[in-house]
């Protein structure tokens, strides 16, 4: 790893965006990361003091909190997953996910509170980006092992 330029890493993508994914990712960077997802956690969400003891932290729930996490940790990167409008309503209907926030107006309302700010890389790890993206944002170095990949449903390459 690089020299860190950073306090915390948050992965602040909605379910079903590549988050699973992420996680793994910035743990083999050697990121210690906590993944909470709404679907599959016995844990309800990241409590402030489970962060403190962390690298970084991907949760859905992050959604609702992440310009207080902006504000708290001062120098965290943000990263947030999207992939296809269209691809995430079928993957979200397919885990029976209620999602109580609308996909574009998500993406408008993060990209508008980062805009100016060079602390926010949108990744579509569900299109195939990963490292080459990931990693420059970050300052570490590409390891020479493939991206990631959890969750992907064999017949349906847009199913993170």
């Amino acid at each position: 790893m690089n020299k860190k330029e950073y306090n915390k890493i948050f992965g602040i993508g909605l379910n079903r965006t590549g988050t699973t994914s992420l996680s793994v990712a910035l743990n083999i960077l050697g990121i210690n990361t906590r993944h909470y997802c709404s679907i599959t956690s016995k844990t309800k969400s990241t409590e402030i003091n489970d962060i403190y003891a962390l690298d970084g932290a991907v949760d859905s729930t992050f959604k609702h909190t992440y310009p207080l996490l902006d504000k708290t940790f001062p120098l965290s990167k943000f990263i947030l997953t999207i992939r296809d409008k269209e691809q995430w309503g079928v993957s979200v209907s397919s885990f029976n996910i209620h999602e109580h926030i609308e996909y574009d107006t998500y993406i408008k309302q993060v990209t508008c509170y980062f805009e100016g700010k060079n602390n926010l890389l949108m990744l579509s790890i569900c299109d195939g980006e990963g490292w080459e993206k990931l990693c420059p944002f970050l300052g570490i170095n590409i390891p020479d092992i493939p991206f990631p990949n959890i969750n992907k449903r064999k017949n349906n390459k847009h199913s993170i």
